[in-house]
């Protein structure tokens, strides 16, 4: 089908994203291992299903929100990433109750964090499931967007990189190189050390600005990750 698709639409990028219709999932790893072969490096198919045995409760099936690269059976990562579906119309999940529940367990002070996937059958309009996690989304200020979208940010902050690091005196130096697709990106620094706080950051010389915010207990400077060499200066 692949093939058949690339002939006809020979104008757009070859699929890398995929979700089938049938999510039977019937051994280990052979489903990411022969998409990687044919370019598709994003899977959708891991679905949060039946209701007889989740019934209405969100969560996440895999122990985390997050997207992560599927293993193989000796442990070795394939570079498919596993796009766990969070929210569908056919496990009896109850909308909008379901995606509030994930928004705001990633946005409040649990810090779920996630890219909460899902799979709505929009062959009719309106479709209210859908709409509703929209419209959560949209409330809180959490952007919606596709697997492709979803595909080249992951990509992007897995190339990115922090290097080069030093420490003289009460200043931490290192280099960002964000990767490319990494559109939004953000970088963290412990806002204390054992014997000082936070006091600047500058960019190639330049200050950065930043905001201050508690991760799983631990307060840190979120700032935009750019392209350079950063100082850190930390002050009683």
């Amino acid at each position: 089908q692949l093939q058949a698709f690339g002939a006809k639409y020979t104008a757009i990028p070859a699929p890398q994203t995929n979700r089938t219709h049938c999510v039977a999932w019937s051994d280990w790893a052979t489903q990411p291992k022969v998409e990687l072969n044919h370019g598709i490096r994003f899977d959708t198919n891991y679905y949060h299903y039946p209701d007889f045995w989740i019934g209405a409760l969100p969560g996440f099936m895999t122990g985390s929100g997050m997207v992560m690269r599927f293993a193989d059976t000796d442990g070795t990562a394939i570079d498919t990433w596993q796009a766990h579906t969070h929210m569908d119309d056919e496990a009896n999940q109850q909308y909008p109750a379901t995606s509030n529940a994930l928004l705001d367990g990633a946005l409040g002070v649990n810090g779920f964090y996630g890219y909460f996937t899902a799979n709505m059958h929009t062959d009719f309009n309106p479709w209210p499931q859908s709409d509703a996690i929209v419209n959560s989304a949209l409330t809180r200020g959490v952007p919606v967007v596709s697997a492709k979208q979803a595909l080249d940010f992951i990509d992007g902050r897995d190339r990115s990189t922090l290097t080069s690091f030093t420490w003289a005196g009460n200043v931490l130096g290192f280099t960002l190189r964000p990767g490319t697709g990494s559109r939004g990106l953000r970088a963290m620094l412990p806002r204390s050390t054992a014997t000082a706080n936070l006091s600047s950051i500058t960019l190639d010389g330049s200050p950065v600005a930043f905001t201050t915010q508690t991760i799983k207990g631990v307060e840190y400077a979120v700032f935009e990750a750019q392209n350079g060499r950063y100082s850190a200066t930390y002050g009683p």
